[in-house]
């Protein structure tokens, strides 16, 4: 007969458990009726089962050994080292120094220990990240628990909470008017900051600075664009900042000259300059030049240069007020018989008259005296004749005319 002799062999399979390393033994001994089984874990436990499973407490290089013995009186035995990791993930973090302000970031640093580690972040409602040491900044104020989430490379998790107090600190901001600027006015800044503020600093851009917390009043003597900035200083935050642009226009300039005088059927031109900015006459145009051809009136002009308005008024009067006629009656009825210039009584003049051959039938400097619609004695015939009319005022201005009459009987 054969007798076998015994030979002690195993192999095992370690698994991975949040709670330590878990080893399931096969034991894979041959020989004649195996009578006797012993395990030495080598952390001082063993056991007699066949095929044991066995959990390490802790991480460690430990030497296993299987003992058998036959009925045949055999014996053997053989030995495995096996390396066991117990070691779960702990989670723990430290928080940057308070105090922790809205909009400032908040450092975070990681101190988890474990293997194989991925972090995730919880900043209560205001967000998540799944950096390593995170800078958070929180949009409000308030108390947030922050929750941290260290999970090791077999799924295994730990958590570490810490409450974080969010200060409002100050916002700074600041309201101006009136919103159209202009050179010399006085503006109105006002301090809006929400917060605790503890202190202001105020630069308008212009050389003049100010630490008052009020309303300011402040002049711009030159036209431009300006930066006006506010710091607001809080007594836990840092200072916050705020900057706006303003312009700053001048003031057109708008001369329409002095008061003046016109003839009745005349017209007069008006400029208000400033060409590109917007104009206003009383007149109800729009445009820099008018033509004023209606007297007597008075006219204003505004521009407005980003509502900064510039003014100029003129008188337009009668300077010269006479009338000419287009026809005349020469019949003997006493009405319209003779052709005259009607004037003021002001006004030295010369009419003359000529006929369709261009000979001057009639002339005369004397206002009061007329053309009766004859020529060296005769009466003319009707029809268009030419007038030319030259009038010097007692204001000196002087003004031709020359147009067509009709002689009617």
């Amino acid at each position: 007969f054969t007798v076998a002799i015994a030979d002690a062999q195993f192999d095992y399979l370690l698994g991975k458990t949040c709670f330590g390393d878990s080893v399931v033994f096969f034991n894979a001994s041959v020989g004649d009726t195996i009578n006797r089984i012993t395990w030495d874990f080598g952390d001082g436990s063993g056991s007699t089962d066949f095929n044991p499973t066995h959990k390490y407490a802790a991480t460690g290089s430990y030497t296993v050994t299987l003992s058998i013995a036959d009925t045949g009186g055999c014996f053997d035995e053989t030995s495995v080292q096996i390396n066991a990791y117990v070691e779960p993930p702990v989670a723990s973090f430290t928080v940057s120094s308070p105090p922790y302000c809205v909009n400032v970031p908040v450092s975070f640093t990681n101190s988890s220990t474990g293997q194989g580690l991925s972090s995730e972040w919880q900043f209560g409602t205001a967000g998540t990240t799944n950096e390593q040491d995170p800078d958070f900044s929180f949009l409000n104020e308030g108390l947030f628990t922050v929750l941290l989430i260290a999970t090791d490379s077999i799924g295994c998790a730990d958590t570490a909470l810490a409450d974080v107090p969010i200060n409002a600190g100050v916002i700074a901001d600041f309201l101006y008017t009136p919103q159209n600027l202009c050179t010399g006015d006085t503006i109105e800044f006002t301090n809006v900051s929400a917060g605790n503020a503890i202190g202001v600093n105020w630069n308008f851009g212009n050389g003049v600075t100010d630490t008052s917390s009020g309303g300011l009043n402040i002049a711009y003597q030159n036209s431009g664009a300006y930066t006006v900035t506010l710091i607001v200083e809080d007594a836990v935050c840092l200072p916050d900042t705020v900057t706006k642009d303003i312009v700053v226009s001048d003031y057109p300039v708008v001369n329409l000259g002095p008061d003046t005088s016109i003839c009745i059927d005349e017209a007069f031109s008006l400029n208000a300059g400033n060409p590109g900015f917007a104009h206003s006459w009383s007149t109800g145009e729009t445009t820099q030049t008018i033509v004023v051809n209606q007297i007597p009136q008075t006219i204003i002009a505004l521009v407005d240069n980003n509502g900064c308005i510039g003014k100029d008024t003129v008188f337009v009067d009668a300077a010269c007020p006479f009338f000419i006629p287009t026809a005349f009656t020469p019949n003997g009825d006493g009405i319209n018989d003779e052709y005259k210039i009607i004037t003021d009584g002001t006004a030295n003049f010369r009419l003359s008259i000529y006929n369709r051959w261009g000979e001057m039938i009639f002339t005369s400097t004397d206002g009061a005296q007329g053309w009766d619609g004859t020529f060296e004695g005769k009466p003319e015939e009707m029809g268009t004749y030419i007038y030319q009319l030259q009038i010097i005022f007692s204001n000196g201005v002087s003004r031709f005319r020359n147009g067509n009459i009709t002689l009617i009987r």
